[in-house]
């Protein structure tokens, strides 16, 4: 049966109040699988300036304590070489940018190797600066971790991109939703994304009153096929309360990111923050679907 480019979670009804919310998504080509949504995340950051502004919004990503890390997980893409990576500074105070830092990479997003080491990089306002890493292994997650800038103990990125030798991105695949608490794709992008749930506020959080729905582009040339998933609730309740995550909702599919097929629907009762739940397995097209 074939895949698609497009996977949405349509929410339709909430224990509480009239939004809906959660802290990650995962959708999984196989039941106990890998996540298959790419996604970003940092150990911390600033209110406003989450990694995905890093990623997507050329915003800047601002951790508030070093050392600090933002990464990016390749999902169904699979295990990329990051062959060379860029920075570009902060507009205003280019001494936050990364001074000393290394690039890193993992298999598991738990066990962390060294792939290159840099010291002593100064940035000018805006300035984007690309560096080789000598990689020459793919893999799943990668993340730039600094633990000195050149002034200042906070660090500031406008924009980052994982590059595969040439000027091609690595980036692939565009969580995005029609509503959220941080913009289009900021707060959809960290709700897929590897986010530290022990830190500051995270998750997608919509706007507008239920029903909403969030929208995974997995990307051009990229159709999985989605069999089970997990959902967590808000792990802050500056984001959202528990109650806010959805007790119905559906799994669609689309091939062109209007036109969406209903592939199964779900119930589901929620008790805690950080409480995650598994849906599936998925039998495409069927309605047979439940909580495992």
């Amino acid at each position: 049966m074939p895949g698609h480019r497009y996977w949405s979670l349509n929410a339709s009804a909430v224990g509480g109040g009239s939004k809906a919310a959660w802290s990650v998504v995962k959708m999984l080509p196989n039941a106990g699988g890998k996540n298959a949504i790419a996604g970003c995340g940092a150990n911390n950051w600033l209110a406003g300036k989450q990694a995905w502004k890093a990623f997507y919004g050329g915003a800047s990503w601002n951790a508030n304590t070093l050392p600090g890390w933002i990464g990016w997980y390749f999902g169904v893409n699979g295990p990329q070489t990051v062959a060379t990576f860029s920075i570009k500074a902060d507009g205003t105070v280019p001494g936050f940018s990364p001074g000393t830092f290394t690039l890193e990479y993992s298999d598991d997003g738990s066990s962390w190797t060294t792939a290159a080491s840099f010291s002593g990089i100064t940035f000018t306002a805006n300035q984007v600066k690309t560096f080789a890493t000598g990689a020459g292994s793919a893999h799943l997650y990668w993340r730039i971790n600094v633990s000195a800038t050149s002034s200042g103990t906070t660090v500031l990125i406008q924009t980052i991109d994982l590059l595969d030798g040439g000027s091609a991105s690595l980036i692939k695949g565009t969580p995005s939703a029609t509503s959220t608490n941080a913009g289009s794709v900021g707060g959809a992008a960290e709700a897929a994304g590897f986010v530290d749930l022990s830190s500051a506020a995270s998750g997608w959080c919509s706007l507008g009153n239920v029903p909403q729905r969030w929208i995974n582009d997995f990307g051009s040339g990229n159709a999985p096929q989605i069999v089970a998933l997990t959902l967590t609730s808000p792990n802050n309740v500056l984001l959202a309360n528990y109650n806010c995550t959805p007790t119905a909702f559906t799994l669609e599919s689309s091939d062109d990111g209007s036109t969406w097929n209903v592939e199964a629907s779900f119930t589901a009762t929620w008790s805690s923050q950080d409480q995650t739940q598994n849906f599936g397995p998925v039998v495409l097209g069927s309605m047979m679907n439940q909580i495992v």
